[in-house]
């Protein structure tokens, strides 16, 4: 099936306007979108993942599901093959993290994140401090 210009520019404004006050367009929202993009606009899966990604990086936005994939690789290389993560290396993804989604997230929300991806991929936190506890890691929200 051929999509015209006119059904690219629409299915690009309608990616817009759903980013339009946030500037993140979570996993929930990007399946809305696509799915719109079948359903209402007739464009194939591909071709509306495209145009997705490309007004993605043409208005400066932020992938939730990119970025958070992008979390989860640095945190594999720091967690190493023990699967234990430092506080310092729970920081320093923090760090990245604020970089990745470009303050539109503050730092409770950014330590929630960290926290699940680490469920997730059942890695653990080390202990530390003077008296070697996981207090650090437990007083985050997951």
């Amino acid at each position: 099936m051929t999509v015209t210009d006119d059904q690219r520019k629409r299915y690009a404004d309608y990616v817009r306007l759903n980013a339009y006050h946030s500037k993140v367009i979570t996993s929930d929202q990007e399946k809305a979108i696509l799915q719109a993009a079948i359903v209402e606009f007739g464009i194939e899966l591909d071709e509306a993942r495209s145009i997705l990604m490309a007004v993605v990086s043409d208005e400066d936005l932020v992938l939730e599901r990119v970025q958070d994939d992008r979390l989860r690789e640095f945190l594999a290389q720091l967690a190493g093959p023990k699967g234990a993560l430092r506080r310092e290396d729970f920081e320093d993804a923090l760090f990245l993290a604020r970089r990745l989604y470009r303050g539109t997230l503050g730092d409770g929300e950014i330590r929630k994140r960290l926290k699940r991806i680490t469920i997730r991929n059942d890695w653990r936190p080390r202990r530390a401090g003077l008296l070697r506890t996981r207090r650090w890691y437990d007083l985050i929200e997951a």
